[in-house]
């Protein structure tokens, strides 16, 4: 199992331990199951039971991120922001916000750099720096981690493996080639099955979109969820 558990006050992470805890301690952090291969596309498998999918959200935090934040209270969902490192580091309250709200905060390296062009060190030390700011700001240490441009090679998986991180993909999401908001609702509810990873960015028409998806997420008997409870992990926060 992955787990990573930080307190209030104290910071107990330490890097490339299994598990951490403390006595009276109040745990927020998260646990999945260990995802072997490539990243995840499709969670079915881990789901538990049949309502669930994930709606998520990458880079970058900024001007768009509390209406879509609005729009995940109002729907009473919630899902996985991946965001980057120094975007958490210079829009604190909105990263904050994330994890308050509910959402599970995923690692997405610190820059958005092509992890599979940087050597093992300079992966496992950009990831590295993503995690410390999300804890740093937020108290919450990310459990999960989408590659940048979801590319991936076996270098990146080994760096991946010793920060006791679960690679993420999707099963969709054409948001940065279409920007029509109709167009980006319709992609995201083809076909849309239990166990279903959208992936969406944080750009003007996923911001009009969101509220299409959301609605036609639930009118079809489903919910999104962060992916550690799309995955039937722990999510303490």
């Amino acid at each position: 199992m992955c787990r990573w558990l930080t307190t209030v006050g104290v910071a107990l992470a330490i890097l490339g331990a299994s598990a951490s805890t403390a006595v009276g301690a109040t745990p927020t952090g998260c646990e999945v199951p260990d995802i072997k291969g490539e990243p995840l596309r499709q969670a079915a498998a881990y789901a538990g039971d049949t309502d669930k999918v994930a709606v998520t959200f990458d880079e970058h935090l900024g001007p768009n991120t509390e209406a879509i934040l609005d729009t995940f209270a109002a729907s009473g969902m919630t899902g996985t922001f991946y965001q980057v490192g120094r975007d958490i580091r210079d829009h604190r309250a909105k990263a904050r916000r994330i994890v308050a709200d509910g959402h599970e905060l995923g690692n997405h390296s610190w820059s958005h750099a092509d992890q599979t062009a940087l050597t093992s060190r300079e992966i496992f030390e950009d990831l590295r720096s993503a995690n410390r700011a999300a804890e740093r700001v937020t108290g919450f240490r990310p459990c999960t981690f989408r590659p940048p441009g979801l590319r991936w090679n076996r270098t990146e998986a080994r760096q991946v493996a010793r920060l006791d991180l679960e690679p993420i993909g999707a099963t969709r999401g054409n948001d940065v080639f279409v920007a029509d908001p109709a167009a980006i609702c319709a992609n995201a509810l083809e076909a849309i099955m239990p166990g279903d990873i959208i992936l969406m960015h944080q750009v003007p028409g996923s911001v009009e979109a969101l509220p299409c998806i959301l609605r036609g997420i639930r009118e079809r008997g489903l919910r999104s969820v962060p992916v550690v409870k799309l995955l039937g992990g722990e999510f303490n926060r």
